[in-house]
């Protein structure tokens, strides 16, 4: 005698309870484990080198006013003699606003106020001021001043990035680079998930990361 089948409809039903509870015992895990999983994320963006004295400290572009404070500190502690800042070229608003008065870059003024002297900073023009274009400019102008050991301060997302494009232009630039992080940097790899401007800029810099070692894969 053949055993009557199950009804379709219950079948299916089974069906679609087991992926659901599959789903959501997933989704149980993945949760119980975005802290590390996030934070280990975060810890790879990150890239900060053991400090140790050197001619200059460079800030680049994305480092802000945490960046500012840092080449402060370096300079007042005495492990550099002198600051640089990578600047990009300005853009056709800002000439506008500068022809008219109106165009407020108060970096300079706000590390003398730091108490970094206006004749130990110097400017780096970086053309638009790109990662690509500001390691490359870092490299040309410690070359042409004979630099022989440079601190570049760089925002915590960025580190790691700016290491590897900073690896590819100082071949032959003669000189040492070492990698900072500034200590005020709001940017936290234990919980930078937490804040939506945080998120957003981790996010960002993970995709622009993950493109570099697609287009270099070897460094």
């Amino acid at each position: 005698m053949k055993t009557p089948r199950k009804p379709a409809s219950l079948s299916s039903r089974r069906r679609l309870g087991r992926l659901v509870l599959a789903a959501v015992l997933l989704g149980g895990v993945l949760y119980l484990a975005r802290a590390p999983i996030l934070t280990a994320a975060g810890r790879w963006l990150t890239f900060d080198q053991p400090l140790a004295p050197a001619d200059v400290a460079i800030m680049s572009s994305e480092a802000d006013k945490a960046g500012l404070l840092e080449l402060a500190d370096l300079y007042a502690a005495g492990t550099v003699p002198r600051v640089a800042l990578v600047t990009p070229a300005p853009s056709p608003i800002d000439a506008e606003l500068a022809r008219r008065g109106a165009l407020v870059d108060d970096a300079v003024g706000l590390l003398g106020r730091l108490g970094v002297p206006a004749d130990r900073i110097t400017r780096i023009d970086a053309a638009e001021g790109g990662t690509t274009d500001g390691t490359a400019a870092i490299a040309r102008w410690g070359r042409a001043q004979g630099i022989r050991s440079a601190i570049i301060v760089t925002s915590a997302t960025h580190g790691r990035r700016l290491h590897r494009a900073l690896a590819r232009a100082m071949v032959g630039a003669g000189y040492a680079a070492t990698i900072r992080q500034p200590r005020l940097d709001a940017f936290q790899p234990d919980e930078w998930w937490r804040h939506r401007s945080l998120l957003r800029a981790g996010l960002v810099e993970w995709q622009k990361l993950a493109l570099d070692y697609v287009v270099h894969p070897l460094g």
